[in-house]
């Protein structure tokens, strides 16, 4: 599967409304919640590096990516993706078309 499609999933509101239910009902050291926050960081990292690269971001994705930040430090994430999360805010924002 391609990286831009599995962003898109993981990206999807469906998505995110499931993750904030499943976070509410799961022990924070459970093995589902490691897989959980290593398979955000893992994605959150990639996509982060893809688009400094591309040294700009659609408004969208923004919004999108900034869900699943915030789930990924809800769930206890690390400062090293907010770091990068800081750099993507500061990229330049196309509006679409």
């Amino acid at each position: 599967m391609n990286d831009t499609l599995i962003i898109a999933i993981l990206s999807s509101s469906f998505v995110t409304t499931l993750l904030n239910f499943v976070l509410n009902r799961i022990d924070k050291k459970s093995n589902i919640n490691k897989a959980l926050m290593c398979l955000l960081g893992y994605e959150l990292k990639n996509e982060c590096h893809r688009l400094i690269k591309q040294k700009h971001i659609e408004l969208d994705d923004l919004e999108q990516l900034q869900q699943l930040n915030n789930i990924y430090h809800q769930m206890g994430g690390n400062g090293y993706i907010k770091a990068l999360m800081s750099k993507v805010e500061h990229l330049e924002i196309h509006h679409g078309g």
